[in-house]
C-alpha cells in the first residue's frame, strides 16, 4: 500500500518502433580536447671568447719547461704539457669564467713510459734482421690500436677540462673512432688523400 500524499515515480516509457535509442556511442566521451599550445623556440645565448695571455708570459713558461725536460732526459715532459695546457686554459675566458685543466702528470708519465718503451723496442728491432718480426708486430699493434688510443686521449682531455666547476664529457664510441681514424684513413691513403683533405673531415665521424 502506498501513501497517496507521496508523488508517484514516473513510469518508464518504451520508445516507439523505429525510434533511435541513444547508446554508448551516442554519449559524449568527455570534454573536447583543446589543441596543444605551440612551444616557444628555445633561446640560445652566445658569449664571446677572450684570451688574456701574452707572448712574453708564455715564452718564460716555455723556456723553463724546455730546460727542465732536457735536464731530466724527458721525464719532466708530462709536467711541462700540463703546465702549458693550464696556462692556455686559464687565460681563456667565457661568460666571465676561465677554463681549468686538472690532469695528473703522473698518469701522463705512465703513458709516456709505455710509448717510449715500445718505440725503443721498435727502433732496436729494426737494427737487426733477426728481430724484424718484433718491429712488424709493434707496427701492426700500433696501427690496430691507434683509433682506440685517440678516443682514450680525447676522453682524458675532456674529463680533465672544467669550466665553472663543470667537467666536460666525451661520449664518442670506440666504433666511431675506428670508422673515423681507421676506415677513413685507409680510404684516404688508397685515394691519394682526396677522401680526407683535412684532419677534421676524417675525425668528424666519432660518435
Amino acid at each position: 500500500m502506498t501513501d497517496p500524499a507521496l508523488p508517484r515515480a514516473p513510469e518508464p516509457t518504451v520508445p516507439a518502433p523505429g525510434t533511435a535509442v541513444p547508446g554508448r556511442h551516442d554519449l559524449p566521451s568527455g570534454p573536447e580536447r583543446l589543441p596543444a599550445p605551440e612551444r616557444a623556440a628555445p633561446q640560445v645565448t652566445t658569449y664571446p671568447v677572450s684570451f688574456t695571455g701574452s707572448a712574453g708570459e708564455y715564452f718564460r713558461l716555455w723556456i723553463v719547461n724546455a730546460a727542465l725536460s732536457v735536464v731530466t732526459l724527458g721525464i719532466y715532459l708530462p709536467w711541462a704539457r700540463v703546465r702549458n695546457r693550464q696556462y692556455f686554459y686559464g687565460h681563456t675566458w667565457v661568460d666571465g669564467h676561465n677554463f681549468e685543466y686538472r690532469a695528473n702528470p703522473l698518469k701522463l708519465l705512465r703513458s709516456y713510459v709505455v710509448v717510449g718503451a715500445l718505440f725503443g723496442a721498435y727502433t732496436l728491432s729494426q737494427q737487426s734482421e733477426r728481430w724484424w718480426w718484433l718491429s712488424a708486430l709493434i707496427a701492426l699493434a700500433f696501427a690496430l690500436l691507434y683509433p682506440w688510443l685517440v678516443a682514450q686521449s680525447m676522453r682524458f682531455q675532456a674529463v680533465n677540462t672544467t669550466h665553472r666547476g663543470l667537467r666536460f664529457h666525451f661520449d664518442g664510441s670506440v666504433k666511431g673512432a675506428y670508422v673515423a681514424y681507421g676506415a677513413a684513413n685507409v680510404a684516404a691513403s688508397l685515394s691519394g688523400g682526396w677522401r680526407c683533405p683535412g684532419r677534421g673531415s676524417c675525425s668528424a665521424g666519432i660518435r
